[in-house]
């Protein structure tokens, strides 16, 4: 499971609304999520599994069995009426040999879950439901995490987050094709994948905030008279410049310092790493000698943005770094957040620039749907202003500890949208 994220759980529905227009779909919400679902699925208060936005389910079938499937897909889309009934007969027999048969109709979209937008309705799906007895889950809780006992996934969609090395050489290239029709291999890279790099102890937790839907009933009771500090959420690949001082055993040496990198998952240390864009970025614009000249250890996590990061929205010459969060790594292993004031002192004092700053008093809105909606503004940074910006980040501002995101349903459609096209 990608970054400890529960990606699916078991919730309660909320609310169901008519879809003006609809005779076979509803909406309904758990937490503060919509969805659409099958009309007359559900009744308020019903329990529901949930599957979140960005998640991959599993492929059940047989990897034996596969390629057969496929062919046979293939076969059903060009076969005249009076092939149609035995086709589908042997691809329905395949499927009842699949783990997880619930999840075959996501197949076409390779698995993934991603926001739908219904443009006849003008609505927004985000995610999807099922009713807990369809995966013979026992006693089903509000809160309960699904996500490993359906071996659930989060897409990573670019290389330096997953930690997936290309292969370049042609022959091997399809060598590990070939070899990934066996499960053992496939374990063994992912397990690989996994472990390339770790993530050191003395980190911070690895930086994903949670989406407004769902938590932002429970910020709104708890916060809703404060004031919040609002950024503008970039779309790119999370960074970390951090520094380390290792004391020499010989008393009467100097100590050494030294700066190494990461992405959101991954230690990315100069040897072996040396050739990655984080580390072309960092180098170029001199943040390792800015970090290592700060007194102290320091981890400084921002946004990596520019030329190929997620399509490169903002229409950027060149990479360049966003930071947005400043740790300082104590000797006795703590570690010390800066709140916002201190952020920004640190962040001019030594020269690594901050995200863009929307809003620095900002309240909470009536509801979950008013924040996405303020979330679906233009950028503010770069050389694309037209372009929607992915979405805000929101942290309190008497505790920046306190943070989470709403993420712009206008964007994540039009992103899902071309991806579709492509």
């Amino acid at each position: 499971m990608a970054y400890d994220k529960s990606l699916a759980h078991i919730e309660q529905i909320k609310t169901i609304t008519p879809i003006v227009g609809a005779d076979n779909i509803e909406m309904v919400s758990v937490l503060d999520w919509n969805i659409v679902a099958k009309k007359g699925e559900f009744k308020i208060n019903d329990l529901a599994l949930f599957i979140e936005v960005d998640s991959i389910v599993p492929d059940g079938v047989p990897d034996e069995k596969k390629d057969e499937l496929k062919t046979l897909y293939d076969e059903l889309s060009i076969a005249d009426e009076s092939e149609k009934y035995s086709i589908q007969l042997k691809i329905d027999n395949i499927v009842q040999l699949s783990e997880f048969p619930q999840f075959e109709f996501l197949r076409k979209r390779k698995f993934k879950i991603k926001a739908v937008k219904y443009n006849k309705f003008n609505i927004i799906s985000q995610g999807i439901v099922f009713k807990p007895s369809d995966f013979n889950i026992e006693n089903p809780k509000v809160g309960m995490d699904c996500t490993e006992l359906l071996k659930i996934e989060h897409i990573i969609e670019d290389v330096e987050e997953s930690g997936v090395i290309e292969i370049k050489n042609p022959i091997l290239k399809i060598i590990d094709k070939k070899l990934m029709r066996y499960k053992i291999y496939r374990n063994w890279k992912k397990q690989n994948r996994l472990s390339n790099g770790g993530w050191l102890s003395i980190f911070p937790n690895k930086s994903d905030e949670e989406n407004a839907q769902k938590i932002f009933s429970h910020m709104k009771k708890y916060h809703n008279d404060e004031e919040w500090i609002v950024t503008e959420k970039l779309e790119g690949q999370n960074i970390t410049i951090w520094s380390k001082t290792t004391k020499h055993l010989l008393p009467f040496l100097k100590s050494k310092k030294s700066v190494s990198v990461c992405s959101r998952t991954r230690n990315l240390p100069f040897v072996g790493e040396k050739d990655s864009q984080f580390w072309k970025t960092v180098r170029r614009l001199g943040y390792d000698k800015i970090i290592a000249s700060i007194p102290g250890n320091w981890f400084c996590r921002g946004e990596h943005v520019g030329p190929g990061i997620q399509e490169n929205i903002y229409k950027l010459p060149s990479h360049e770094i966003r930071f947005f969060d400043f740790y300082e790594l104590m000797p006795d292993n703590t570690k010390r957040k800066l709140n916002y004031e201190e952020s920004i002192e640190f962040s001019k004092k030594w020269n690594l620039p901050f995200v863009p700053v929307l809003d620095e008093h900002f309240k909470l809105p009536e509801n979950a749907d008013e924040l996405l909606s303020y979330s679906n503004g233009n950028t503010i940074f770069g050389n694309n202003l037209k372009q929607i910006r992915e979405g805000v980040v929101l942290r309190l501002r008497n505790n920046y500890e306190v943070s989470f995101k709403a993420r712009s349903p206008k964007y994540i459609c039009s992103k899902d949208s071309k991806s579709k096209k492509d």
